[in-house]
């Protein structure tokens, strides 16, 4: 009986073989899923299947575990990107924080505030939102890359730029907010820390967020020392008796003739002492004299002689 079965089974899978291919509303194609899903209802067995089906497979041959699929490229952004407006109405959450951009990018000329000096060192650009029908957004920001690892990024933009099709061209960047360059007045001018010409999906800030964080941890660990190091200075040697000693160093200078060029012109020689003394910053006081003893002559001497000090305190 089970040998008759199977013989059915396998006169319907070639008489199957032999029909054209069905056309609409003549049901599955033999060798689609639900025509083999069908011929294993009926009974059919996997050597079966594969002898009448050898180009699709069976699904069980497709789940082999030794298979090694492409991995897919990806589509969406691994972390998203911020918008250039976000970024310039709130610089201070930007300052030393890397993050995200996908903008249009060209070539720039433009160096001003905190970047004014860098046209040696940096390659400026100017930024603006690229939009998802390939025009370009009316929000602007300057991004400054230093040439010690920018210059492939920038032959690759002039590449893209090359005979005028395009203006700008599209770009992935990790840019940031520098303390040493950003000065308050102006947010139009962050540095880039990253770049890639293109949509870069799968780009991340956050090994940069790292070790500005580390950065951050280490300077406010010697703003602590340097804290603690004024404050013990500043017991020792407290502000009226530093003044004191300064504008008696001062003194002691002029009678020697070692201020104003080796010469003493007549003048009140205590005003000015005391003058300069309520003009000199303390903490820098302290240290010249190593605490309230012995002064750094050369030090003070450069101090005392400075236009602002003379124009402020002679008369």
């Amino acid at each position: 009986m089970r040998f008759g079965v199977l013989s059915i089974v396998m006169l319907g899978v070639i008489m199957a073989c032999k029909k054209p291919q069905q056309s609409a509303g003549q049901g599955p194609a033999l060798c689609s899923l639900e025509g083999l899903t069908r011929l294993k209802e009926a009974g059919a067995g996997q050597d079966v299947l594969a002898k009448t089906c050898p180009q699709s497979g069976s699904p069980e041959a497709k789940s082999d575990p030794g298979a090694q699929p492409t991995p897919p490229q990806p589509t969406t952004w691994k972390v998203q990107p911020t918008e250039l407006s976000v970024i310039k109405a709130d610089p201070p959450s930007y300052l030393e924080k890397p993050t995200l951009v996908f903008v249009a990018v060209k070539p720039s000329d433009y160096f001003n505030y905190g970047y004014r000096d860098t046209r040696n060192s940096h390659f400026a650009f100017e930024m603006r939102p690229a939009l998802d029908d390939g025009r370009v957004g009316s929000d602007q920001l300057y991004g400054y890359a230093a040439r010690s690892w920018a210059r492939p990024f920038f032959e690759a933009v002039n590449n893209q730029l090359e005979g005028g099709k395009y203006r700008y061209a599209t770009a992935t960047l990790i840019v940031a907010y520098s303390k040493r360059r950003y000065d308050g007045q102006s947010a139009d001018h962050v540095e880039i820390l990253a770049a890639e010409v293109g949509q870069k999906f799968d780009m991340d800030p956050g090994p940069l967020m790292e070790k500005y964080a580390q950065a951050a941890g280490t300077e406010a660990k010697v703003k602590a020392a340097k804290d603690k190091a004024r404050q013990q200075a500043r017991a020792k040697c407290p502000d009226e008796k530093m003044r004191r000693i300064f504008a008696q160093n001062c003194a002691g200078l002029y009678v020697g003739n070692r201020i104003f060029g080796g010469k003493a012109p007549e003048f009140d020689v205590d005003y000015f002492c005391r003058c300069a003394a309520n003009r000199v910053d303390l903490d820098w006081a302290r240290q010249i004299h190593e605490g309230c003893a012995i002064p750094d002559t050369a030090a003070l001497v450069d101090f005392l002689d400075s236009d602002s000090v003379v124009l402020a305190c002679r008369r």
